[in-house]
């Protein structure tokens, strides 16, 4: 995230929030001054419409805003991508928490506080898209592909945050790590973060392609070695088969790296 002053002007309508300073922008929208220059008005041209409609927002003082780099580039982005920063209590001190490297990692970023308004709001994430990864969900057995009789983890993957994420919980030994997954509707993909309690971080982004899930990025261990990897997770016969590939040479060549089957947990006996 950029940390920057801007004016910011937000359709009403479709709750993109426009760079005063890019106009015209991208996606065929643009800022017309109205007299006043600065101390007055723009308005707002905005592609949400069938023809581009006309929205009237009034200019407020220039504020100190969080800017995601995709935002800044495009000059426009959501209300998690361009939101006002707040200033906290003197008592308080900065705190980088995951969650914020989460969001960061998907070019989006943790919403303000929410008004009685923002409430009154359709729900977001409801598009088929956001409903691709559904087929992970599930409490699990997880099984070496080679393998398929004796579980080697146990893994828990849930909707979270009004079903716009995916949280998996995964245990294996003494290893813990957990992935956040997320479409991103502005660039039609999806991202997922995985970190681990020993310092791993993978971060990786793809589509849906046929009825495989194809996620590739960067692995970064603990010991700080970055290795390209390719996840692939499908349905499979009742479960979910996840099967990874990873470069040493820069995606010249790959090589397996773990074959994995989830399913169903059975309830442990006594």
């Amino acid at each position: 995230m950029r940390h920057c002053i801007r004016h910011c002007v937000e359709c009403p309508s479709c709750l993109t929030r426009y760079l005063v300073i890019r106009s015209p922008y991208g996606n065929g929208s643009y800022l017309v001054t109205t007299a006043g220059g600065a101390a007055g008005a723009y308005i707002l041209f905005c592609a949400c419409g069938q023809p581009p409609s006309t929205r009237r927002c009034n200019l407020t003082d220039a504020k100190s805003y969080a800017v995601s780099k995709a935002a800044q580039d495009r000059g426009y982005g959501s209300r998690t991508e361009i939101f006002e920063l707040r200033r906290s209590s003197r008592r308080m001190k900065p705190v980088i928490s995951f969650a914020l490297l989460f969001f960061a990692a998907l070019n989006v970023s943790v919403s303000r506080p929410t008004s009685s308004a923002d409430h009154a709001r359709p729900r977001r994430c409801t598009s088929p898209e956001y409903r691709q990864f559904d087929f992970w969900i599930g409490d699990w057995d997880v099984f070496e592909a080679g393998n398929p009789t004796s579980p080697v983890a146990h893994a828990r993957v849930e909707r979270i945050l009004q079903g716009c994420v995916l949280l998996e919980d995964y245990q294996r030994g003494t290893l813990e790590g957990q992935s956040f997954s997320m479409y991103d509707a502005l660039s039609k993909t999806w991202r997922q973060t995985w970190v681990t309690n020993q310092g791993e971080l993978a971060l990786i982004d793809g589509r849906l392609e046929g009825n495989q899930m194809v996620l590739k990025g960067i692995d970064h261990t603990g010991d700080g070695v970055e290795t390209q990897i390719r996840g692939i997770w499908q349905s499979a016969a009742g479960g979910v088969r996840e099967t990874a590939l990873s470069s040493a040479d820069g995606g010249k060549t790959w090589k397996p790296w773990f074959d994995l089957v989830f399913r169903p947990r059975t309830p442990a006996r006594n």
